[in-house]
This record gives C-alpha cells, sequence and structure tokens, in this order.
C-alpha cells in the first residue's frame, strides 16, 4: 500500500492494528468482529473525523470534501445489526439510506459495496444494484471502477470509489492483494488518481446560478460543443505560463472565485472565518 503513495485510503474489515507510515487513521466506531473495524480512513491530509453515517462505515472531512468508506450487506449476511430488513435489498436499501442522508457537498464515497454494477450479480442482488445506482445519480457521482475486474475471471469488481461526477478522472486500477504468490485478502485494492475539483460553496453557486446538483451540469457544459470550454480552459492555463499539472477545472475554479470578489459574493456581514 506504500507504494501506491496515495493521499488516503477507504479501507473496510480492518484490524485494529493497521497502520501505515506518515499517515493519519480515523476508524469507525463499530466493530463487525474482535479488534476488527467494519470501515477506516487513512490520509495524509489532516481531517476532522464524522460521525459514522452507517454502523459499517467510517466518515472524515477534508477541507470541504466528505470521505466515506462503507461495507454494503452482501446476499448471505444474516438479519442483524448493522442490517435492517429481512431481504437483501431491504438491508441495502436501508444501508444506502442511511449513508446518503448524512452526506453535504462534495462526497467520495467508497469501500466494499458488495455488488458489482454491471453484468452477472454474484455477490449483492440486482435489486440492491439499484439502489446503488439511484444513490450514485442523487448524489451526481461517477464512479470509475465500475468497469474494473474481480479477482475472479469474468466478474466485475464489488469494491468501489465514487467521485463528483466533475473530477477529472486520471487514472483507475486493480492492484492484485497478494504478495510473493500468496493471496492476502478475498479483495483487491482499487487505486484512482484524480486532478482535482473545486469546492463547491457559496461564490461558485452565485457566479455559476447552479443549485444542489452542480455536478452534473457542469460536466455536460464541459462536454458540449466538442468541449469547447474545456479547451478554452486550457488555453487561459496556457496564456497564464501555469505547469500542465493544473486541471482545467481548477482554472475555472479561479476564474469563478476571482469574478465573484469582484462581484462582492465573497463578503457578508453574517461571514465566519473557518
Amino acid at each position: 500500500m506504500t507504494g501506491q503513495e496515495c493521499d488516503l485510503w477507504l479501507l473496510t474489515e480492518v484490524s485494529d492494528r493497521v497502520e501505515l507510515p506518515g499517515m493519519r487513521r480515523h476508524m469507525g466506531r463499530e466493530l463487525m468482529a474482535a479488534r476488527r473495524h467494519w470501515a477506516a480512513i487513512v490520509s495524509h491530509h489532516r481531517f476532522e473525523p464524522l460521525d459514522d453515517p452507517h454502523p459499517a462505515s467510517a466518515s472524515v472531512r477534508v477541507g470541504a470534501s466528505t470521505f466515506v468508506s462503507t461495507v454494503l450487506p452482501w446476499r448471505s449476511c444474516r438479519d442483524r445489526h448493522p442490517w435492517i430488513g429481512t431481504r437483501h435489498e431491504e438491508k441495502t436499501r436501508a444501508a444506502v439510506g442511511s449513508v446518503i442522508e448524512s452526506l453535504q457537498g462534495p462526497v467520495v464515497w467508497g469501500g466494499d459495496w458488495n455488488h458489482a454494477l454491471h453484468g452477472p450479480e454474484y455477490a449483492g442482488s440486482r435489486a440492491g444494484r439499484a439502489h446503488l445506482e439511484e444513490a450514485i445519480d442523487r448524489l451526481d457521482l461517477q464512479v470509475p471502477t465500475e468497469f474494473l475486474p474481480h479477482r475472479i475471471n469474468g466478474l466485475l469488481s464489488i469494491d468501489h470509489i465514487a467521485l463528483p461526477i466533475g473530477a477529472v478522472v486520471g487514472s483507475a486500477e486493480r492492484i492484485a492483494a497478494a504478495f510473493e504468490g500468496k493471496r492476502l485478502s478475498d479483495h483487491d485494492a482499487y487505486v484512482v488518481t484524480v486532478q482535482g475539483v473545486p469546492i463547491y460553496d457559496k461564490v461558485l453557486r452565485q457566479v455559476m446560478g447552479l443549485e444542489k446538483s452542480h455536478w452534473a451540469p457542469l460536466n455536460t457544459a464541459l462536454r458540449a460543443d466538442e468541449q469547447a470550454l474545456h479547451h478554452r480552459l486550457l488555453a487561459l492555463r496556457d496564456e497564464a505560463g501555469v505547469q500542465e499539472t493544473v486541471s482545467p477545472l481548477r482554472v475555472l475554479d479561479v476564474i469563478a472565485r476571482r469574478d465573484g470578489k469582484n462581484l462582492d459574493y465573497c463578503s457578508s456581514p453574517r461571514s465566519t472565518r473557518r
């Protein structure tokens, strides 16, 4: 894991002995077994621990973004805590609903969802998948892991990472959980690289005229007219002499905030410093 040089990990089924050098750790409160937590998050960044949105989850806030790691019910899980309901579809609906009702602002949500998003469904259920798809749409998320393979040939991953639909994904890959030919887990690791997402707040809302569902129209605008806006932002970045690692979304973020400052959207008698 250290060799992947990730800024943040969403972990599930986590031993309380797990530590990564130089990274802060937040464990979800509830245990799934002795000394094993349902979920945890580790990061190089400073974060604010949040209340668990579901007993099989862990959540933190980094800047304005919320990160959540979740285990969702599998087909053969028992009718007991932390699951609500008797049928798998009911358990998934309750768990997904509990998670998404607590989320605010830009969200990165992942973990062991126990559902493929395409093709055969062997770990979860078709009805459970439908609840996940509805939640992904409601939160304006994209799932770069949706077509990555499972460790079993012919199946797709049931472990996922979902990001705001406006995020510029650089890559998504599966990392086999094996060392010297020996499996370390029945789940593999999945790594997604992202260029960046503008922080959505009052300034961007007023300058761009966007409401709650902000990532979908922004993504549409960047893709419209053969990506005319996307290419215009790249041209502005080059004209300003900014390095190529700065994404078009970051350029848009800077322009919008400067425009907002000129229009006095950034000041308010009720504003507070965070």
